[in-house]
């Protein structure tokens, strides 16, 4: 299920990733699995790429020094924010020049799209509660979600600007913003950061000149965050499902709720062994909700570099280099450990794999480095226009506008103009 590198298990791809790669112990996992394999499969190869590789893992015993990989007990209240900060270090600290750059493995001889900071950005600043100027090489952290999930719709416009940009604005608003935007002033806050980009307050929506020029910098605004919270929540009819709410308005499982989040993992001890089920991939986490369905979205994902996931089942930690969770010990291993498909330490947007090497074929992320053929330009574009055309928007008049962030980072890298969506 899971193996740390050590040369053997996974070779290294070229510079600059090998840099930072470091020899440590041989580390593995197993994982019980007690799903059988679909009739007719003959085990060629990892053909059927079984949904649960592994349903039943080992939780992590005090006593052992090096708990990699092990199973996690989850808070059973609330999604574990101190751990989340420890993921965005680890990735700031270990392999923040890959992340920042998100260069190829084979980057050919010519140009590398370089994103400059967006220009004149208004965001919110979660200390004194009002809108304001990004100050000049100040972090920032944006905010990816679905409107109308929420009965209250509050927007920043022309009449109220002024209001919110004075000293404690927003807090004057509070209780008619959505949970979700509440949320995610409290988070960025409690991580430790003062500035929030979210689309509803940072854009004055009844001016036609302010939305124009914000959205031409899409691709700055995702690209030069340093995190971008994501907001992924599935509802279902059966709010008795593990892990599942009926309703919901918020970032799921950040504030305690009455349902016991416990549901979300079942643990036993057999023989003095503490086992515990098993949680899915970040993408089949979050491939069912209204997040994964929209066009907007699907822009604010690959333009960014780093993700919080918010979904249902746990919180997820996603960069180029690796995927951590709440429910496996993943901090400290290397980038290029083998983790199987299905575990939720699995990484499809990973520089270890092909820009469109997923299990549905599309493109995983938006690399920043000119393609090495027109061939392989081409073939990166149409499987992007094909994941981006299953998406779905209110407003069919936004079609170029929510695509135009990945038009700007593809001018360079394909290296053409495009002309109503075509190079």
């Amino acid at each position: 299920m899971f193996a740390e590198h050590r040369g053997t298990t996974q070779a290294p791809p070229p510079s600059p990733i090998t840099a930072v790669l470091e020899k440590k112990q041989a580390v593995f996992r197993l994982g019980i699995g007690v799903k059988a394999a679909p009739p007719g499969w003959n085990g060629d190869g990892h053909a059927m790429d079984l949904l649960f590789t592994a349903d039943i893992q080992l939780l992590a015993p005090s006593s052992v020094p090096d708990q990699t990989f092990y199973g996690r007990t989850m808070d059973p209240v609330r999604v574990n924010m101190q751990l989340a900060r420890s993921w965005i270090d680890e990735c700031e600290d270990s392999h923040s020049a890959q992340c920042e750059t998100l260069v190829s493995k084979n980057t050919p001889e010519g140009s590398v799209y370089t994103s400059f900071p967006p220009h004149s950005l208004r965001v919110i600043n979660v200390k004194s509660l009002s809108l304001s100027q990004l100050p000049k090489n100040a972090k920032y952290v944006a905010l990816s979600y679905c409107w109308g999930q929420s009965n209250r719709h509050f927007l920043t416009t022309k009449a109220n600007i002024t209001e919110l940009q004075s000293a404690r604005g927003i807090s004057r608003v509070w209780e008619q913003l959505p949970g979700t935007i509440q949320d995610a002033i409290e988070c960025v806050r409690e991580l430790g950061y003062e500035f929030l980009w979210v689309d509803a307050l940072c854009i004055i929506q009844d001016d036609n000149q302010d939305k124009a020029e914000q959205i031409k910098q899409m691709d700055r605004v995702y690209d030069s965050a340093l995190l971008t919270i994501i907001s992924a929540f599935e509802p279902t009819k059966n709010a008795n499902t593990p892990g599942m709410m009926a309703s919901f308005d918020g970032l799921p499982w950040y504030r305690p709720y009455s349902m016991d989040r416990r549901r979300c993992q079942t643990k036993a001890v057999i023989k003095e062994l503490e086992i515990s089920t098993t949680l899915s991939d970040v993408k089949i986490a979050t491939w069912k909700s209204r997040w994964a369905t929209r066009a907007w979205t699907f822009q604010e994902q690959l333009l960014s570099k780093r993700r919080l996931f918010f979904t249902n089942p746990q919180l997820y930690f996603q960069c180029s280099c690796g995927v951590f969770c709440e429910d496996v010990v993943g901090e400290g291993k290397s980038p290029s450990a083998y983790i199987h498909t299905r575990t939720s330490l699995y990484n499809e947007s990973s520089l270890f794999h092909d820009y469109y090497s997923g299990s549905d074929g599309n493109a995983r992320m938006l690399m920043r480095s000119k393609f090495a053929s027109r061939e392989e330009a081409f073939k990166y574009y149409g499987q992007l226009i094909d994941a981006y055309t299953r998406r779905t928007m209110t407003n069919q008049a936004d079609e170029l506008a929510a695509l135009e962030g990945i038009m700007a980072v593809l001018r360079t890298t394909m290296g053409t103009e495009f002309i109503h969506g075509l190079p």
